[in-house]
């Protein structure tokens, strides 16, 4: 009985919709000469020749006075007058008049249009950008320009159709942002500036890569060469496996996973011969070469073998001396030039000399030394700098087997500016970047450390971590982690604040997140985690304000995440991000290292993030009676629950 009730109900609602829609057609023929059902879009409806259309409903959306032809698309209508087409919005508004075009049709980014076999393009709003007078074919390739082809051969517009590159040579254009194009003829690639200047011909390899201002990296099959800025050849590609321009001072090279090294002009000066993880030049000294093993090895300018340092860690070279650390976690200094160690390892930390000077610490006490290559060395002055005492994360830092040889992270620690600290935040820097060697498994020479970093130093490891990520081609893992100050500027971005940054310029001399998520966002990686000890509300750990915005509560923008980013924060908007005094770091760093020491690094940053979130939410009010929450994101292209450090 049940059943039969339903069918009668059933049959009930379809013949009152079949009597609604037999009132609308009967309502319809009543004004209109002949009317046509187009499935469940709506009405043609016709007076004479000319055709209109009505919705659903029976509503006139286009009057059966102008056009010969109407034909419903989901973003509006193809009207045409005789063989001219032209385009009405869903409303019925007139956008492109069927007076000039053989063809009209919509998409998301505007309208391709034809005369005949000649194809162009209108916007949205039906101005004409491109005429289809000459190419065969045009598409819009978002905000960068058009492609267009004559036949086989590609071309590109720019974003008001003024022709850069004609489609008369090439067989495939591609504009790589504000870098330049790609080109190809047949399987040979080659490159032409933003301008569309050929750079690079495409006539001789398969592989065209362009690194900044560093010049463009060329493959010939797997052998690997180089070309400068102009496209002039320095290293053919046809003994090396691998080829890396290392600023003005030569070239990384590689024959399977042996490496060497090439000067600025592209002659051999180390044979690569050496399975070294990574090989640095020394200013006309010679070769530091660095192995997986903790050993550091130095070689002269005729490969000559000067000097081993067992269980030592590189720091780097400047000014004739390389930097390095022994198993004690001792730092010392090494000439280059004869391999004799000339200042014993006794600093707990060290940096490069630069302009005759570097600073050394001894537990809590800092110091300027001169270069003793330059005359005697001796402590010059003596440096205050709050580092605190040490805490239980920063001993029994546990070590790994395992090494993450394609992560590469960039660690800033800005701690002194010119009116104010960021207290323990070279703790925190220092602390962490030993979780990365010992916990991560990160090698020294992938670690770019910064005390106190400089907007240009920022700028500086960007480059570099793009560089890297091209390279790797999808392979590398990128951290970057920073302890200081973010300030929120009047356009409501928030910005890391540089060691040579101004608060109330911040827009002008900071960096900014959008920036950088945006950078980290664009490259070819497995991730890009972003660990950010601190808080954008415009005060310091204290608690005190450090801008002009005093007693005015600051909501920051959010940021949109793409690529394959991940941002772990120490505070959310209108937070602080607050010191652990009793631990010597901010309370976000303490609580990032203390997971990593208990798990020994293997932890989904889904469970990292919100192990930092819960601990670091109830310590804060309990020790500083301030809310402090930690935000945790990501792209939609990471799943948390997979990813690690």
């Amino acid at each position: 009985m049940k059943k039969i009730l339903i069918i009668l109900l059933m049959i009930n609602l379809f013949t009152s919709i079949s009597v609604a829609q037999d009132n609308i057609v009967t309502k319809l023929e009543s004004k209109y000469t002949y009317v046509y059902k187009d499935g469940d879009k709506g009405f043609d409806v016709y007076i004479g020749d000319k055709v209109g259309w009505c919705d659903k409903d029976g509503k006139e959306i286009i009057a059966p006075t102008k056009y010969t032809y109407v034909s419903k698309y989901d973003k509006g209508f193809s009207v045409k007058i005789g063989d001219k087409a032209g385009w009405c919005d869903i409303n019925g508004k007139e956008i492109i008049a069927p007076t000039k075009y053989t063809f009209v049709y919509k998409d998301d980014k505007g309208f391709d249009v034809k005369i005949g076999d000649k194809v162009g393009w209108c916007d949205n709003n039906g101005k004409e950008i491109i005429a289809p007078t000459k190419y065969t074919f045009v598409y819009k390739d978002e905000d960068e320009g058009f492609r267009v082809a004559i036949g086989d051969k590609k071309g590109w517009c720019d974003i008001n159709g003024k022709e850069i590159i004609a489609p008369t040579k090439y067989t495939f254009v591609y504009k790589d942002g504000d870098e330049g194009f790609d080109v190809k003829i047949g399987d040979k690639k080659g490159r032409c500036d933003i301008n569309g200047k050929e750079i690079i011909a495409p006539t001789k390899y398969t592989y065209v890569s362009k690194f900044l201002d560093k010049g463009y990296s060329v493959k010939i099959g797997d052998k690997v060469g180089w070309c400068d800025i102009n496209g002039k050849e320095i290293i053919a590609p046809t003994k090396y496996t691998f080829v890396y321009k290392d600023g003005d001072e030569g070239f990384d090279v590689k024959i399977g996973d042996k490496k060497g090294w090439c000067d600025i002009n592209g002659k051999e000066i180390l044979t690569p011969k050496f399975p070294y993880s990574s090989i640095f030049y020394n200013e006309g000294h010679g070769f530091s070469c660095y192995t997986t093993d903790n050993r550091v090895h130095i070689y002269n300018m005729k490969q000559n073998k000067i000097a081993d340092i067992d269980k030592a860690k590189f720091h780097g070279t400047r000014e004739g001396l390389l930097c390095f650390s022994n198993e004690n976690n001792l730092y010392g200094y090494m000439e280059m030039a004869t391999g004799k160690v000339i200042i014993e390892p006794q600093y707990t930390s060290a940096e490069l000399f630069k302009d005759g000077v570097a600073k050394v610490s001894k537990g809590k006490e800092s110091f300027l030394i001169t270069n003793p290559l330059k005359g005697k060395s001796e402590v010059v002055s003596s440096l205050s700098v709050e580092q605190g005492k040490q805490s239980d994360i920063d001993n029994n830092i546990p070590e790994i087997k395992r090494k993450q040889e394609n992560t590469f992270a960039v660690i800033v620690a800005n701690q002194n500016y010119e009116n104010f600290v960021c207290p323990f935040a070279i703790n925190d820097g220092k602390t962490f970047k030993e979780y990365c060697l010992k916990t991560l498994g990160i090698p020294a020479t992938n670690i770019m450390y910064y005390e106190d970093a400089t907007l240009n130093n920022i700028h500086s490891a960007m480059g570099r971590i793009k560089d890297l990520a091209d390279v790797y081609e999808g392979d590398a893992k990128i951290i970057f982690y920073y302890a200081g100050h973010g300030v929120t500027g009047e356009d409501k971005q928030s910005y890391l604040l540089p060691s040579d940054g101004v608060v109330n310029l911040i827009s002008s001399t900071g960096y900014s997140l959008q920036s950088l998520y945006g950078e980290l966002g664009n490259l070819n990686v497995k991730s890009a985690v972003c660990l950010l000890d601190a808080g954008f509300n415009n005060e310091n750990r204290k608690g005190e304000n450090v801008g002009k915005n005093r007693g005015v509560a600051i909501k920051n923008k959010e940021e949109i995440l793409k690529g394959r980013v991940v941002s772990i924060t120490a505070a959310s908007s209108g937070e602080t991000a607050l010191e652990y005094k009793d631990k010597s770091h901010g309370l976000f760093t303490y609580f990032l290292c203390k997971k990593l020491q208990e798990t020994k690094g293997e932890i989904s940053l889904e469970d990292l993030g919100t192990y930092i979130k819960n601990n670091v939410s109830k310590t804060s009010i309990s020790i500083n009676n301030k809310k402090q929450t930690p935000n945790n994101k990501a792209s939609e292209l990471v799943n948390l629950k997979n990813e690690k450090l």
